[in-house]
């Protein structure tokens, strides 16, 4: 047995001694890995332990866009255009309709649910739901932790009734959302515009580094001064952490997390335009029943103090969506309510041309002079053709100078007078007058008219209808407006202005936008007395044609104009006047078109007059607070 022993201790002792040493080196590095596993699980589930939770926790957290209240807009004297409300609704919460509910959850239990629970509400508060299960369906699947809008401007009966039933119907609530209200309704429409609800992305969203995950609904400017100065009247938005669960249902954040903060949104700043409500309101009234458009200026500066187009429309329906049938009615409406023809609209201004005619003729040929005389038997002979004076059944008028031209807009005259002058010097003229190009007044499809290039007006046929502002020269109510003011104010020529002043989101006071540069015309004094004594004649004068503007007690200045347009057989008149009034020192310029007039002196001028007698005996524009 001791032989047996010894022998078994002599094999071990054969044992290499770098076999032993190996094993022990892998028990010790066995031992260490453990040591070291161990430390790093102590150091990531106790030490760090909060650190790592807080990541698994952002895992869950989502980030909501909150738009901001929208600004207000309103006249140069305060008077509020557009404003944003606080509008009731009844909003249902998915997360507490999921706790309610006891069937497993698939969207179609949750869709189901919540129809239940709306089928009972409605009971309750006495109002019909009209969310369709599409809506439900598509809130579900891609806004479930945003309130669902079930009923919208609810009146205080409705919120009193819910309130009473508040702890048997916990996921239902008042929710507030900002709802854009137009307060004079249809005034103004064309110029103010309207708003969308937008729910998404907008391309100038600043926080591109940490997008939205989910968004509020926000009105978004989507015609007119809503929309050129959108970036203004919305101001900043505001953004809040929500906690989400793998469903998608919103949960509560603990209330000790530092991301359990909202950044509170920046109210929109507000806009003040140039115009005058008074004066918008005595142009829509004149237009009230008429197809056609009317634009009152200021001369001095440009600043459009009324635009007017009819038929008109109330921007209001296109905030609520109530309002779908009346938006495609007016869609589908002959007379084109949504148009605005003040800067649409595009028109032969007919003998309102003549003045243009007249300036070029008096500055570009030295010989041409208010005595300037050319005789009228009632027609201008070109070739076999001939184009009547609408004097012509009296036999025309006769010898007359540009003085009596003007006021009688004798057609024949001003054809002489053009071939006189030739195309290139009216088209010259033309030109520095505003026409065939836009105004830049910054409103929704403002066109530029036509201006008929020289290679276009070759003919003695061409030259005779362009001098009389008919044929291929289409211009609008605005940049008619604009030739008045610049005879009104001694031959400058201002770009019209509509916004007057902003204050920016978070601003305490307006910054005022100043007009543009007046554009003088260089035009001679003689220019300028002749075509005005000429406009002051055809008010004044028994035999003046826009005698019917006349507004007693004040010294007036006007042209009407009478174009026709369609095919043979079936042909209408546009009528136009323009004035600009008191003559001595003019504070208003205006324009206005008659789609299916008579004539510009019979159809337009009186229209004008009412628009006048409204509006000079109030006081100046400049002494008002704006």
């Amino acid at each position: 047995m001791l032989q047996g022993e010894g022998n078994l201790l002599m094999r071990r002792s054969d044992i290499p001694e770098f076999e032993v040493m190996r094993v022990y080196i892998v028990l010790a590095i066995a031992l260490g890995m453990t040591a070291l596993l161990g430390a790093k699980l102590f150091h990531i589930q106790i030490a760090e332990g909060a650190k790592y939770e807080k990541k698994i926790s952002r895992q869950s957290i989502r980030r909501e866009r909150l738009p901001g209240m929208r600004g207000r807009i309103s006249d140069r004297n305060g008077v509020c255009l557009a404003e944003s409300r606080p509008s009731y609704c009844v909003a249902v919460y998915l997360e507490e309709v999921r706790e309610m509910g006891s069937r497993r959850y698939t969207v179609s239990n949750t869709v189901a649910q919540v129809r239940d629970l709306l089928g009972q509400l409605s009971d309750e508060i006495g109002v019909a739901a009209s969310v369709s299960a599409e809506s439900i369906t598509n809130h579900v699947l891609r806004r479930s932790p945003l309130p669902l809008i079930v009923w919208r401007d609810v009146d205080e009966k409705v919120r009193a009734r819910l309130a009473e039933k508040s702890e048997k119907y916990p996921a239902a609530d008042i929710y507030i959302e900002p709802v854009r209200v137009y307060t004079n309704g249809s005034l103004a429409a064309h110029v103010l515009g309207y708003v969308r609800r937008t729910r998404g992305p907008r391309s100038d969203d600043d926080d591109a580094a940490e997008p939205y995950q989910y968004y509020r609904p926000e009105m978004e400017g989507n015609f007119g001064v809503e929309r050129i100065a959108d970036d203004t009247l919305r101001g900043k938005a505001g953004a809040q952490l929500i906690r989400v669960d793998a469903s998608g249902f919103k949960r509560p954040l603990p209330t000790d997390r530092e991301e359990d903060m909202i950044l509170d949104a920046i109210p929109g700043g507000d806009v003040m335009l140039t115009l005058d409500v008074r004066v918008q309101k005595a142009a829509e009234k004149a237009l009230q029943g008429i197809v056609g458009a009317a634009v009152v200026l200021d001369p001095r500066n440009g600043d459009v103090l009324a635009l007017a187009s009819s038929p008109s429309f109330d921007p209001n329906v296109f905030v609520s969506g109530s309002g779908s049938d009346e938006v495609n009615r007016l869609l589908s409406d002959d007379n084109s309510p949504l148009l605005d023809r003040a800067v649409s609209g595009v028109y032969a201004p007919g003998s309102l041309f003549k003045l243009v005619v007249a300036a070029a003729a008096l500055e570009k040929n030295d010989d041409t002079t208010e005595a300037t005389t050319f005789s009228c038997p009632g027609y201008y002979s070109m070739g076999k053709q001939v184009l009547h004076c609408w004097n012509w059944q009296n036999g025309g008028h006769g010898q007359l100078d540009m003085h009596r031209a003007i006021e009688q807009s004798c057609n024949t005259y001003f054809c002489q007078l053009g071939a006189k002058c030739g195309y290139r010097s009216i088209s010259e003229m033309a030109r520095r007058l505003g026409l065939g190009r836009r105004t830049d007044l910054g409103l929704d499809g403002e066109r530029a008219g036509n201006l008929p290039p020289l290679n276009v007006v070759r003919s003695k046929g061409d030259l005779a209808n362009v001098s009389i502002g008919q044929g291929a020269i289409e211009v609008t109510a605005l940049q008619m407006a604009g030739l008045a003011a610049t005879m009104a104010n001694g031959g400058y020529y201002r770009v019209p202005r509509i916004v007057m002043a902003e204050r920016p989101a978070g601003g305490r006071e307006f910054l005022v936008i100043p007009p543009a540069p007046a554009r003088s015309m260089n035009w001679s004094q003689s220019t300028i007395q002749t075509i005005r004594s000429g406009m002051k004649a055809t008010v004044h004068s028994p035999q003046g044609t826009a005698k019917r503007t006349l507004v007693e007690g004040y010294v007036m200045a006007a042209k009407t104009g009478t174009a026709e347009h369609g095919v043979t057989g079936k042909k209408r008149n546009w009528g136009w006047t323009i004035v600009f009034a008191p003559f001595d020192n003019p504070r208003y310029a205006v324009a206005l078109v008659v789609e299916d007039a008579v004539s510009g002196g019979i159809s337009a001028a009186p229209l004008v007059r009412q628009i006048m007698s409204e509006i000079l005996p109030i006081k100046d524009p400049a002494d008002e607070p704006g």
